[in-house]
């Protein structure tokens, strides 16, 4: 039986119908609702902060979220570099986040600012001890120098590093926890002055001079 094209217009026709029917009562009738949020990538938060900067009460729509503005919202807290949102049928909301990662630190009346490894005060609390603390001439337009410094320096020479003091704008001094201290200069050349770092801490004297590396000498 041959089935005519005004048919199988009509039934396709029904099947749009119907699937869009069922497409607005999915959107709209709380059929998947949020019952569970999963958090991955935090270590410095609890679950409990972010769920509750993401501001999804339990039972919402999980279709119906906006995952950018959640996205946005768990992204507005201190320790988060990067978030994304999305969805795990049937209940579920997943957050996926990046947190900052701590290159330095300094000291202020209000308390520790903690300084990320793009040079960004983002929020006073105990450092962890890993952070090198930058003192001196600093202020919040030049932070990226001394931390590109820090971050040049490999990390077992790093958790030697009492503080890192800027004593003018091109001229860093690494003074070590056991009281030797190193001209390193200017944010430059910095791989090379790691490396000169290296050698002069094998070496006996208490200072140094690496800022240039290719020719070391002690002040």
């Amino acid at each position: 039986m041959k089935i005519s094209s005004k048919l199988i217009a009509k039934i396709i026709g029904i099947i749009i119908a119907v699937a869009v029917v069922l497409g607005l009562a999915v959107y709209f009738i709380p059929i998947f609702r949020v019952t569970t949020i999963e958090v991955t990538g935090n270590s410095r938060m609890s679950n409990e902060q972010i769920e509750e900067a993401a501001g999804v009460p339990d039972g919402a729509n999980l279709l119906r979220i906006n995952a950018h503005d959640t996205a946005a919202n768990v992204a507005s807290l201190p320790w988060v570099a990067t978030a994304t949102v999305g969805r795990s049928l049937p209940n579920t909301l997943v957050v996926e986040l990046t947190e900052r990662e701590v290159a330095a630190f300094v000291n202020a009346e209000d308390g520790p600012h903690l300084i990320d490894t793009n040079g960004r005060e983002f929020i006073i609390d105990e450092p962890p001890a890993e952070a090198v603390e930058i003192t001196g001439e600093w202020d919040s337009e030049n932070l990226s120098d001394p931390v590109e410094v820090i971050a040049s320096i490999p990390e077992e020479l790093r958790a030697q590093i009492a503080r890192l003091d800027v004593e003018e704008p091109y001229v860093m001094r690494v003074h070590m926890e056991d009281g030797r201290s190193i001209i390193w200069g200017a944010n430059e050349d910095n791989e090379n002055k790691a490396r000169a770092l290296s050698a002069v801490l094998q070496m006996e004297g208490d200072n140094w001079n690496i800022s240039n590396p290719s020719l070391v000498s002690r002040p």
